[in-house]
């Protein structure tokens, strides 16, 4: 799928287009991925929209998690994704950069076979390719079931870390609380 010198090219290409990304209007996006898809096939590495902005989105949620560690970051990407992404808001950036184009998408259901198929059939009877619209459209319904995988992981990760902090700081709470009984126990001892 993706080797490391397709990696390191997809980030310098994503520093490269990044205030193109910000500054394009949400319906002029696509073409924007559209050219790195072609640049990056220029580099020798052929991958599709869609699959680049997947790579994008997940170097996103792993340098959002790196940032979160405390202690430098030993992912080998995060400097250059830092170098990415550092001006920009992480909210603004995910909505706005990457999964923009999914917001007039329906929601995914487990099952829409039935569903799927139904749209389908409807777009095969208007078509003139239909095996290339079906194949795009299997592999954009694909695409969006592997981005709510990790979306869901990640919400799963944000919250355990989120159940681990309140436990710590409960803990804290609880140790001063304690070390402060047993400092006013001192003082009057001490009297």
């Amino acid at each position: 799928m993706w080797n490391e010198a397709a990696e390191d090219d997809l980030i310098k290409l994503w520093q490269a287009k990044m205030p193109q990304l910000r500054s394009v209007r949400q319906y002029r996006q696509p073409f924007v991925y559209e050219e790195m898809a072609k640049a990056m096939e220029s580099l020798g590495h052929e991958y599709t929209t869609a699959e680049i902005k997947v790579k994008l989105y997940e170097f996103t949620n792993k340098y959002k998690q790196e940032q979160q560690k405390i202690g430098p970051s030993s992912w080998k990407h995060f400097t250059a994704v830092h170098e990415a992404l550092g001006g920009f808001c992480f909210d603004e950036l995910v909505e706005d950069s990457i999964l923009v184009d999914i917001e007039n998408i329906e929601p995914i259901y487990e099952d829409c076979e039935s569903e799927c198929q139904s749209t389908l059939s409807i777009s095969d009877a208007s078509s003139s390719d239909s095996s290339n619209h079906s194949s795009s459209s299997d592999t954009a319904v694909s695409v969006m079931e592997e981005m709510r995988e990790i979306f869901l992981k990640a919400i799963q990760t944000w919250k355990e870390s989120k159940e681990k902090e309140q436990i710590l700081l409960q803990e804290y709470v609880n140790d001063v609380r304690e070390m402060q009984q047993a400092f006013i126990d001192f003082l009057r001892r001490q009297n």
